[in-house]
């Protein structure tokens, strides 16, 4: 295979285009949104309880109100207040193991500050709970952590840069062999 000038040309031109269109993508995919995440393990208040429960009785019920929990986030009535707190965001809810829930709250926020907003929701909605049921759940432990949403541009665009880089040198050396055994 011989080098040729047209194929210093190609690849310029596959350099150039793929730059463009890196550039286009980033311009279309926006902003990366920051994170605020909430680990909360729910509990029991054992003080109130009489001693005939067992404590595998009082993990499986939590491990059940967990699923409650993660119900009433789903409420539209939640979820309208949730919008009300904090204005173009967004969360999504899991539990993790048994009584552990890990809530994510997405959007352009500098601080863990949503995840405790939520936090307060859902200590009021225990509240009101308590109050009409009688149980005695609380939020035992949580933590707040706070994820910036960033990118490196540069990356991107190298990353494209590379990519159709290769697959035009590759193309390239394909077309010439190709064309060396169609005239052997």
């Amino acid at each position: 295979m011989k080098f040729r000038k047209s194929y210093l040309f190609t690849l310029g031109i596959t350099a150039i285009l793929s730059i463009f269109v890196a550039v286009f993508y980033l311009s279309a995919i926006g902003e990366p949104k920051d994170k605020a995440i909430l680990f909360a393990t729910l509990g029991m208040d054992r003080a109130n309880l009489t001693n005939e429960v067992s404590s595998y009785e009082i993990e499986r019920a939590s491990e059940h109100f967990a699923n409650v929990v993660l119900g009433w986030t789903m409420d539209p009535g939640f979820v309208s207040e949730f919008s009300s707190v904090i204005p173009d965001a967004s969360y999504t809810g899991q539990r993790q193991e048994k009584e552990n829930l890990i809530f994510t709250v997405e959007g352009y926020f500098d601080s863990a500050k949503p995840a405790e907003e939520f936090l307060k929701m859902l200590d009021a909605k225990l509240a009101e709970y308590a109050v009409s049921t009688g149980a005695t759940y609380k939020i035992a432990t949580h933590n707040e952590t706070f994820i910036d949403g960033q990118r490196s541009d540069l990356r991107i665009v190298l990353g494209f840069l590379l990519i159709s880089v290769i697959c035009a040198g590759s193309l390239l050396v394909f077309k010439d062999y190709a064309v060396n055994e169609a005239r052997n």
